[in-house]
């Protein structure tokens, strides 16, 4: 699980129905509130003698003689390494549900591999480097920017923030949950069912909307991404300029993701920073420091 500084989802959203949480501090959780609510729900359903930790999964292929799976695994530390650095697993059935983000995959940018400072990916983020004082650069401004963005911005010496284009970026909904609304959602459980459902036919039928280039709703979306970006950076049209999707639609099957996070262009307008519009083109060494040439400065 990632250790983002702000690594947020939809709690009542993300969470098991068979076994809910009524207990969520926030609409939008932090990392550490989710894996304790994960780790819970692992203990209690005894997950943990099923879970081979430290294995990694090479190939699973099927065999048409004994009709099965044979998964080759192959062990990367813990007490397991002692025994066999591999083995292999046959089933009936395999379910792969690692999702599409698992393995991250480094932009193809010339020089990248002899930056000489510390270079983090954001699946593999370390939370105990100290980026106090230091001048950081990001590559993208995505979802997993605009986690880490607001938070960097006010530790670090300088932010620069490298961008293909931008992305849309609407508000949250996050705000803190009041004890008497957690109390209701631990003693009336269909007053909470009943809002988890209600948050899934929101978004269903948000989406359908959306994606129709041509629908109201996906004018009043663009509308009100203006706006917020109005009322954060009111003074600043080159940040404004530079954080303005070029595409009318808020949302197409062919747009970017938008992104839900209020902060993020507050925070980017504070920044000394680069965006650039088309790309990152290579990583150069200058004067015994590892230098990131732009477009825009």
């Amino acid at each position: 699980m990632l250790t983002l500084p702000l690594s947020k989802v939809w709690s009542h959203l993300y969470s098991f129905p068979f076994d809910p949480h009524p207990d969520w501090t926030r609409e939008y959780p932090g990392q550490e509130e989710i894996l304790s609510y994960l780790i819970r729900v692992a203990q209690k359903w005894g997950l943990y003698q099923y879970i081979c930790f430290n294995t990694e999964v090479e190939a699973t292929t099927w065999s048409d003689s004994t009709h099965q799976w044979e998964t080759s695994l192959k062990v990367l530390g813990g007490k397991a390494a002692e025994y066999a650095a591999s083995y292999t697993v046959t089933s009936d059935f395999a379910i792969s549900a690692v999702g599409q983000l698992n393995v991250p995959g480094y932009p193809n940018i010339t020089g990248l591999d002899f930056l000489q400072d510390r270079m983090m990916y954001s699946a593999r983020w370390d939370p105990n480097y100290d980026l106090k004082g230091k001048k950081v650069a990001t590559i993208g401004n995505g979802a997993t920017a605009a986690q880490i963005l607001p938070e960097i911005v006010n530790i670090a010496q300088g932010v620069t923030v490298f961008q293909r284009s931008p992305n849309w970026i609407i508000p949250s909904a996050d705000k803190p949950i009041s004890e008497t609304m957690r109390a209701i959602y631990r003693h009336a459980p269909g007053v909470r069912r009943r809002y988890r459902a209600s948050l899934t036919d929101i978004h269903e039928t948000l989406y359908e909307s959306i994606v129709d280039v041509a629908s109201l709703v996906n004018d009043l979306a663009r509308q009100l991404r203006l706006d917020m970006m109005n009322k954060q950076i009111p003074d600043n049209a080159a940040s404004k300029r530079k954080l303005s999707p070029t595409t009318h639609p808020v949302a197409s099957p062919s747009s970017s993701r938008t992104i839900t996070s209020p902060p993020y262009v507050g925070t980017t307008a504070r920044f000394r920073r680069t965006s650039l519009t088309t790309y990152l083109p290579r990583v150069s060494r200058a004067w015994g420091r590892s230098r990131l040439p732009g477009h825009d400065g």
